[in-house]
């Protein structure tokens, strides 16, 4: 599968739409930052994760510092050392959880089983009673293309998916609902038939002999 850069993607798109003339590249751009957005949550949390690593966290509250490519947690689990119960995840609940924890003050000590998140902080709770090391899977957000030779953070085989989207994108811009619809539903069937990444490292495996 080739890889597609925006100025191709932009040129492409427009070209499946007629040629219209009437669009500038600022506006085709951004129908393609936005087709690659909705392309990328359409995929499993495999296709677009990352990891963070929070080093010696000390106390009920973490500034997470998260990085500007942050969308939402998948898991956060202890490093190296497992809790009482044997496991390394941590179990994430609603903030009001933490806030309402048995003690009734949020402060009891030990080996934390739990995490939310608030605005830009990562509570856990109970509060470590030694320094801990965690570490962060996020799903994250694929990053705007703005110079022309700018590719796609998505996976190859998905930038026909963009190309498909933006398209949907521009025709929906031109009042051309016939031909949006048309796209759309070319975009859809596009995914449903593209395999994702553990699909394609899986599906040669054969069942072990019995």
């Amino acid at each position: 599968m080739p890889t597609l850069t925006l100025q191709t993607l932009m040129s492409e798109a427009t070209a499946l739409v007629g040629g219209r003339l009437d669009m500038s590249a600022s506006q085709v751009s951004l129908y393609v930052n936005m087709a690659q957005l909705e392309v990328a949550r359409a995929l499993p949390h495999g296709e677009m994760e990352a990891t963070v690593y929070l080093s010696s966290v000390t106390s009920a509250t973490t500034a997470a510092g998260f990085p500007a490519d942050f969308d939402e947690p998948i898991a956060l689990s202890r490093i190296s050392a497992f809790d009482t119960f044997g496991y390394l995840h941590l179990a994430q609940v609603p903030i009001r959880q933490i806030d309402d924890a048995i003690d009734s003050t949020g402060t009891a000590t030990g080996s934390p089983n739990r995490y939310a998140i608030h605005n830009q902080d990562i509570w856990v709770y109970p509060v470590p009673s030694s320094a801990l090391s965690l570490k962060l899977r996020y799903r994250k957000v694929p990053a705007d293309m703005t110079a022309l030779t700018a590719v796609p953070s998505v996976h190859t085989r998905y930038h026909p998916a963009i190309l498909y989207k933006t398209a949907e994108n521009l025709a929906m811009r031109a009042l051309d609902a016939q031909l949006a619809a048309y796209y759309r539903n070319t975009y859809i069937s596009f995914m449903q038939a593209t395999p994702s990444t553990q699909e394609v490292r899986t599906r040669s495996e054969r069942p072990a002999p019995a």
